[in-house]
């Protein structure tokens, strides 16, 4: 495809999916590479056209032993040459993904993707334009349906999403290439895209030729026309869903809950997607989200079962009694709570928790009512120091008053209906031996107060602002 065809092909893609409106700033995010460098080159010969601005926005990943460097020089240069204003900006993508345990794809994108949001924002602009082409569109087909994704996932791109756009997503990667050539560019070429250990780059390299080989040479074409089908049918299913949602939902600061009985009536296919749209609100986004775990959600509703299904991205769905909650995990699934020593004369911040405990040590006087609810008394010969508030912790066990056998931490949640979440931040009061106090909820039986009791410890629980 020569030059002028295929800007007159990006036009209409604009023009036909109100991409840019007159008036408008568009960033677009430039790598350096062919298909990002082609889209800024295009959008800057069609901007006086269509009446628009552009600024140039790079993220440096720091890796390819410097390579990425030499990437984002390139970019800076391009962009001053071109009389564009450019953002540069640099993050250790290796590290953060390392440190987050999470995969390094994933990482870039959320942290590309919150700087073009945040540039966005702060220079008033209206849309972010990436250089995402047809067989990205092809490869993102293949690679959600070998993870099982289901029609939301397989449908694949929009031209338009939000803020975000991509004028290039019907114009296949040889058409880049041709164009490059041809207006005389020089774009930047990342080797890590020919390395196998990527499953993208299996699927491009590998997969993808093997298919078109053996069983259909116009398998790009079929692929790319099966998403757009699946993505128009999406949008009816879609505006339903969105409806339900609202009237299901019940949004809280941190998580999204559904009432099990008023979710179980809806058709499995509604389900699912209600179920996305809790997930989108949490995360504030649909990536790395899958068909299978939202199936197995909705095949437990079905069934009046309970499940704590853990995903990608730092996300849970668990089912808590007569509620389904989906909400953020902490990364190393730890209570909230640090270890502290608590005096037995004083006060002691919870700030995370937002509770403060008083302790003091007195007298016990048998014709003194005992004390209920956030305030205990112990005996206080019972207890060896020093004593430690902490969270919960996995095989936690102690004897909760008014029993004789020692009873899995676990377990009492489970039987006083505590809360998934609300567990992590119960304080546990304990001695140099045993817990003592499940603060709020039942203090040990061993530390009860009896005949031969002299000395008391009392701890109040108290909630603060």
């Amino acid at each position: 495809m020569q030059p002028l065809e295929l800007k007159e092909k990006v036009k209409e893609n604009i023009r036909r999916n109100k991409l840019i409106d007159p008036g408008a700033l568009v960033i677009v995010s430039v790598s350096g590479g062919p298909d990002s460098l082609c889209l800024l080159h295009l959008l800057s010969q069609l901007r006086e056209e269509l009446h628009f601005a552009i600024h140039v926005f790079h993220l440096d990943h720091l890796t390819r032993d410097g390579e990425s460097t030499q990437d984002a020089r390139y970019v800076k240069s391009v962009a001053e040459n071109w009389n564009l204003p450019v953002t540069m900006i640099e993050a250790d993508i290796a590290e953060i993904s390392k440190r987050e345990r999470r995969s390094f794809q994933s990482v870039a994108r959320e942290i590309r993707r919150n700087h073009l949001l945040q540039l966005a924002d702060s220079l008033g602009a209206s849309r972010i334009a990436t250089g995402h082409q047809a067989d990205d569109q092809v490869e993102t087909f293949l690679f959600r349906l070998l993870r099982g994704s289901g029609p939301k996932g397989l449908g694949g791109m929009n031209y338009r999403e939000g803020k975000l756009i991509k004028p290039l997503l019907n114009v296949w990667r040889r058409e880049i290439e041709n164009y490059c050539q041809a207006a005389g560019l020089s774009p930047r070429m990342d080797w890590t895209n020919r390395e196998m250990k990527y499953e993208r780059n299996r699927i491009r390299n590998q997969l993808i030729p093997y298919l078109e080989r053996e069983f259909s040479p116009a398998l790009r074409d079929i692929v790319f026309r099966t998403a757009e089908i699946l993505r128009d049918e999406e949008e009816v299913m879609d505006s339903l869903a969105e409806e339900l949602f609202q009237n299901l939902a019940v949004v809280r600061e941190e998580s999204v809950q559904f009432y099990v009985k008023e979710l179980a009536r809806q058709p499995r296919a509604l389900v699912r997607r209600i179920l996305r749209r809790g997930i989108q609100r949490v995360k504030g986004e649909l990536l790395d989200v899958d068909f299978l775990p939202l199936e197995e959600v909705a095949q437990a509703l079905e069934a009046d079962e309970s499940f704590h299904i853990l995903m990608e991205g730092g996300l849970e769905v668990y089912r808590e009694y007569d509620r389904i909650v989906a909400t953020k995990r902490s990364v190393s699934g730890e209570s909230d709570l640090r270890e502290r020593e608590l005096p037995l004369e004083g006060e002691l911040d919870i700030p995370e928790a937002g509770l403060v405990l008083k302790t003091r040590e007195m007298d016990y006087n048998r014709e003194s009512p005992i004390p209920q609810g956030n305030t205990v008394w112990m005996d206080l010969d019972k207890i060896v120091p020093p004593l430690k508030v902490r969270g919960w912790r996995g095989g936690d066990r102690f004897i909760p008053l008014g029993m004789k056998k020692i009873k899995k931490l676990q377990d009492f949640f489970v039987d006083s209906k505590v809360p998934r979440r609300a567990r992590k931040r119960v304080p546990i009061v304990e001695d140099f031996h045993k817990i003592v106090w499940v603060a709020g909820l039942r203090m040990d039986q061993r530390v009860r107060i009896d005949g031969d009791t002299k000395r008391v410890l009392e701890i109040e629980l108290r909630r603060v602002g």
